[in-house]
């Protein structure tokens, strides 16, 4: 008997658990963020349905916002960025880093931070470095706006001509030789050249927004070491973002490709395929030039 009611007991506190569990992990998703602070006040407890961000007002209460209302709202102060706020909510933060990515305020702002640091700049290169070597495609998006558009394409034959391991590899490539002398035939265009739109999605010909709201967010990804590097590998991934990078940190960008013996190769080989480039680098002297 006192066995049946201690197993009776212990089913009615499974049951009882199961539901604390299922209200706490579950059901909150179907309240309104303010009501699920009500009911549980536990902020690690709060979610908010996809597609939406969950943000501390200034009144102290939380609210889910689309990603563009949450970055308006930090910026007028009407609402803080929280790290630990959304530290539980992977889908939340790489919305964050989509609209870093995205806005070009802050991908500037993101690009100087980069660039005042050489360690982290470093380290980035490098780590862009060891991606290419096993996504080519990768190295793709980063030489596809340096080759195409006019005014990285002329930063880039300048840096080319002043790294000298790159120098000679071009001496001793026959292919290479022959292309910068002679026109490349009736082909043109660049069918490994990832799509970018340089003018129209990154024109820099404005200031950064000095919002101090908005610098404490991105100063808070960025000392944050695993959202930072996650920031650093993506920008690889977006050929618009790395010709707008590339405006900023074309030397050093440049220059960690051509120290590498296998991507500057690989460079080469790339840059021989895009005819429009080959073409615009053509010498009008032959005989007179030295490459």
């Amino acid at each position: 008997m006192k066995y049946s009611s201690l197993c009776m007991l212990a089913v009615i506190l499974g049951m009882l658990s199961f539901g604390i569990f299922y209200e706490s992990s579950f059901a909150q998703k179907d309240l309104p963020p303010l009501q699920q602070w009500k009911k549980f006040a536990d902020p690690d407890m709060l979610s908010c349905n996809e597609g939406y961000l969950l943000l501390q007002k200034d009144n102290g209460f939380p609210a889910c916002v689309s990603v563009s209302t949450y970055f308006k709202l930090i910026e007028r102060g009407y609402g803080k960025f929280d790290f630990m706020l959304l530290d539980n909510h992977p889908g939340m933060i790489n919305q964050i880093i989509d609209k870093i990515l995205n806005e070009q305020k802050l991908a500037h702002h993101w690009h100087e931070m980069m660039i005042k640091n050489p360690a982290v700049l470093t380290e980035t290169l490098e780590t862009w470095n060891v991606n290419m070597k096993e996504n080519p495609t990768l190295l793709r998006n980063m030489l596809g706006p340096m080759t195409s558009d006019p005014i990285l394409r002329e930063d880039l034959v300048t840096i080319m001509k002043n790294h000298s391991e790159m120098e000679d590899a071009l001496k001793q490539n026959d292919r290479w030789m022959i292309s910068v002398h002679h026109p490349i035939g009736n082909n043109h265009g660049c069918d490994w050249c990832a799509d970018h739109d340089i003018k129209q999605k990154y024109d820099f010909s404005h200031d950064s927004t000095n919002s101090d709201k908005m610098m404490i967010l991105i100063h808070q990804l960025w000392v944050n070491t695993s959202t930072s590097k996650q920031i650093n590998e993506r920008m690889l991934e977006n050929p618009s973002h790395l010709a707008a990078i590339a405006q900023q940190l074309m030397e050093p960008m440049a220059n960690s490709i051509m120290n590498d013996q296998v991507l500057r190769q690989e460079m080469i080989n790339l840059m021989l395929k895009n005819h429009d480039f080959m073409n615009s680098i053509r010498h009008e002297n032959p005989v007179n030039d030295q490459h």
